[in-house]
């Protein structure tokens, strides 16, 4: 009786320790994960979100941020460590002591031992008031109508606060997200209770759903609504690299209700859900889509396709008011002894080109190529300054280009790759700087080992090593060889013959 005592404790003991272990690793996953699923900030402070998507094979992860007032990103967060068990892993980080009314950039990096990758430079733009606006919470079911057996999702649709939320849903929907789904498999109205936490404040609304038989024709439920129509309007209208372009809902309407969500998508990512947003665009083509939904689940979308282009300088000429004496020989036309010529303003235009991206090699001198086209009737000098992990491979470090008027100037600024370098992929930014005016190049080179020229000759050879190694193959070859000796031997002492 004792033993079977014992034994009864033993595997108790056991149990409970793998149900702390099992309670550990759920505690560890929420902890992981418990960042606001967008980046969200106030008037002084902002959380900034990031997401891996991707380990490369190595779930030992360094990951920060890098920030600034500029895309020059001048600040970084401290780095976190993450073993990175799942994808997508949500990180982020806190910053402080940010001003108000303040326009911010930001982007992730991550790195690990398959190399560093840096994500899309985003930005926002602090709050005006040191007060948070009110909370205002509301929620809708879609579709409604719903039949017998279809997955109903009702959606959240929150405002105000510090733009950081926790949800919890009950009723006949229980959930902890910004939706909550179910499946009802009987006829009626279904109804659920919503509130909404944020920073100590909250909000609580109701919503429901009416599920219908399958038995009731489609055409009774269309005739009972209509689509909403979107509308999408942007400006400015003319975009250059790194403009900031705001897009608007406006002239998006209900035809017999109201559009209670707004969803924005750039290149089938979304990035909004209010009716407007603003986002800086840089080179590249972006499928802009808006998704409007109605207060009775009906959708409709409209998308608009924008090519941002290449960069232009432009600078400003002043022609000062002046008053001149003019000595006219007299084959000419004769012009006023006295010119006055007004003030004016005119633009000037320099397009500069540079290489973005460069696949290059250890231990290997390379080039960049940048053209700069000088499309007014002065010569121009254009300063040009590289920052990053591969600044040191440039030489020089700067550069000051000069280009005449009406004329183009391509150069190549040499990179020489260090034998020490590793294999990866390698970042920087090229400034080029008129007249106080500034504007960054990103820079990608990427550096592998150079291919050795005699490896497949090496090959070649070991290849034949090894089939001549073999035993019978030496036995053939010695056989030729003495034939091809007693061959011409034979021939010698003939050819002896007949000379004498």
């Amino acid at each position: 009786m004792q033993i079977k005592k014992e034994r009864f404790i033993k595997s108790k003991l056991k149990i409970m320790l793998v149900a702390l272990f099992v309670l550990f690793l759920g505690l560890y996953d929420v902890n992981a994960q418990a960042c606001p699923s967008r980046s969200t900030y106030t008037d002084t402070q902002a959380t900034l979100v990031g997401e891996i998507t991707d380990t490369g094979g190595d779930q030992n992860i360094q990951v920060w941020f890098e920030w600034g007032r500029t895309t020059a990103l001048t600040n970084t967060t401290p780095v976190q460590t993450l073993n990175v068990t799942y994808t997508p892993y949500r990180f982020c980080y806190t910053i402080f002591n940010l001003n108000p009314c303040t326009t911010y950039y930001y982007r992730a990096v991550a790195k690990n031992s398959a190399g560093i990758n840096y994500g899309e430079i985003r930005s926002f733009t602090t709050t005006c008031g040191t007060q948070q606006s009110d909370l205002s919470v509301s929620c809708y079911s879609a579709p409604n109508p719903a039949y017998v057996g279809s997955l109903v999702t009702f959606y959240s649709n929150v405002s105000g606060g510090t733009g950081y939320y926790s949800y919890s849903w009950s009723g006949d929907c229980v959930g902890n997200s910004s939706i909550c789904q179910k499946t009802f498999y009987t006829p009626g109205t279904y109804y659920v209770y919503l509130t909404v936490y944020s920073d100590g404040i909250s909000r609580a609304t109701n919503c429901s759903v009416n599920v219908i038989s399958r038995e009731i024709q489609q055409t009774t439920i269309t005739s009972q609504n209509q689509k909403p129509i979107a509308n999408i309007t942007y400006s400015p209208t003319l975009i250059k690299p790194g403009t900031i372009v705001t897009f608007s809902s406006a002239g998006s309407y209900d035809p017999d209700g109201r559009i209670i969500l707004y969803e924005w998508s750039i290149n089938n990512e979304i990035v909004s859900r209010n009716p407007s947003f603003s986002r800086a665009l840089s080179s590249g083509t972006y499928n802009i889509k808006l998704t409007v939904v109605d207060d009775k689940g009906a959708t409709s979308s409209k998308e608009l396709v924008l090519s941002v282009g290449r960069t232009q300088f432009i600078t400003k000429t002043i022609t000062k008011t002046i008053t001149q004496t003019v000595r006219v020989p007299v084959t000419k036309p004769t012009t006023p002894a006295a010119t006055l010529v007004t003030k004016e303003m005119q633009n000037s235009y320099l397009d500069i080109s540079i290489d973005d991206y460069l696949k290059t090699y250890i231990c290997k001198k390379d080039n960049i190529n940048i053209t700069i086209i000088n499309n007014n009737s002065k010569k121009r000098k254009v300063s040009f300054t590289i920052s990053g992990e591969i600044k040191k491979w440039f030489k020089p470090k700067a550069r000051v280009i000069e280009v005449l008027p009406n004329d183009i100037n391509s150069f190549n600024w040499t990179i020489d790759v260090p034998c020490d370098a590793e294999e990866g992929e390698y970042y920087g930014i090229i400034t080029a700087g008129i007249n106080g005016t500034k504007k960054d190049f990103p820079v990608t080179i990427e550096v592998s080992k150079k291919e050795n020229i005699f490896a497949p000759l090496a090959a070649f050879a070991g290849g034949l090593f090894s089939i001549i190694s073999t035993p019978w193959i030496l036995v053939i070859i010695l056989i030729l060889l003495n034939i091809a000796m007693w061959y011409y031997l034979f021939a010698r002492s003939k050819e002896k013959t007949k000379i004498e």
